[in-house]
């Protein structure tokens, strides 16, 4: 049996059907300006970022790779992704974390003594409190073939909200099947089904999101130009088929 149809009997034995809420997943969020500007497309992803998306992308062309990501919305919520990865012979080995926060969210109160209707107003005292949610990766991926690579990542999560706070353990792994002119992928997150983000027990457990992703790129070039075009499709459970796309182009005349 090849490698391929083995990771596709992993990936649907591990998992079952979500049910309840789930938590968020920061990586939706986007891990890099290039990724973001390809409509959130893993498949061009070959650096140490791909801890977060695809461990099985993590390339092999040079020996080290650092990414880092910083930016700040209009609504002051800060997003951070930083990232590390080597390569040793066959193998890739990274490291990743991935963080948002806010700081200084207003307190809100309710008018009078109506708990549930009474009027939701500003805190009149200006007390304020802070939110963080952040990711700790460790995982890396073997070069099976020339052109198959297989990738594992275990994961730390950790949000807090005010003084409420949750913890949870899952893992991603990923698939690649990569040639000079095409690459196919696909990737699988938060497959061990029984791992929750716990709260302690005043209060209910999350399911972390199943995700599904394949992507796939097709490179063309004609006369000294070089274009290459991304597509990827994404099922998580209670939320519609989502397709995305990106093209890059480059003019070989322009480059350093």
């Amino acid at each position: 049996m090849g490698y391929l149809n083995k990771i596709l009997i992993i990936v649907f034995c591990i998992t079952v059907q979500l049910s309840a809420g789930t938590a968020l997943d920061l990586i939706d969020i986007g891990t890099s300006a290039e990724s973001i500007a390809l409509g959130g497309v893993y498949s061009v992803s070959d650096t140490a970022h791909s801890i977060f998306l695809n461990p099985a992308r993590l390339g092999h062309n040079i020996r080290w790779s650092a990414d880092v990501f910083h930016t700040k919305t209009i609504s002051d919520v800060t997003i951070q992704n930083m990232s590390v990865s080597t390569t040793y012979k066959k193998y890739s080995l990274g490291v990743g974390h991935a963080r948002t926060s806010m700081a200084g969210i207003l307190r809100t109160v309710r008018e009078g003594n109506k708990p549930k209707t009474g009027k939701i107003k500003q805190d009149s005292l200006g007390r304020s409190y802070n939110y963080n949610h952040e990711l700790f990766y460790f995982g890396g991926k073997v070069q099976l073939t020339e052109f198959f690579s297989a990738g594992v990542t275990a994961k730390l999560i950790n949000t807090q909200l005010d003084t409420y706070s949750g913890k949870g353990l899952n893992s991603d792994i990923g698939i690649v099947w990569k040639k000079p002119s095409y690459s196919i992928g696909m990737s699988a997150h938060n497959i061990l089904r029984s791992q929750k983000m716990k709260y302690g027990s005043a209060y209910q457990d999350e399911e972390l999101p199943f995700k599904l992703i394949i992507n796939t790129s097709k490179k063309f070039s004609f006369k000294g130009m070089e274009a290459t075009f991304h597509l990827q499709a994404k099922q998580q459970k209670g939320q519609p088929l989502y397709y995305a796309g990106g093209q890059e182009i480059s003019y070989n005349r322009l480059k350093a």
